[in-house]
């Protein structure tokens, strides 16, 4: 997946696809990137990024993930799937090897 520097929102997080499933790419402060897929390790659910929590909440079961993907609270038994970041030229390339 390669997401072009100039198609990523102002305010540092941008939704793709990836693989069919949705994932979401975060500017950090210091402008590094991070990828996580929205996919809930509980059932499945498509988990949502609060930007101002920093926080992913996953409405269908109450479940709660820090800004790095760790489980908080809830159901869910694992951390989000975190997705490989690599920049190259004017883009930002996930997944991959």
């Amino acid at each position: 997946m390669e997401i072009s520097l100039s198609e990523i929102s102002s305010k540092g997080d941008t939704a793709f696809q990836y693989g069919g499933s949705p994932g979401i790419l975060i500017q950090e402060e210091d402008g590094r990137f991070k990828a996580f897929s929205l996919v809930c390790t509980h059932l499945a659910c498509t988990v949502v990024w609060i930007s101002d929590k920093k926080e992913f909440y996953c409405p269908c079961h109450d479940g709660h993930f820090d800004a790095e993907g760790s489980v908080l609270s809830g159901p869910p038994p694992s951390a989000l799937e975190r997705l490989r970041v690599q920049v190259k030229d004017n883009s930002v390339l996930v997944g991959g090897v």
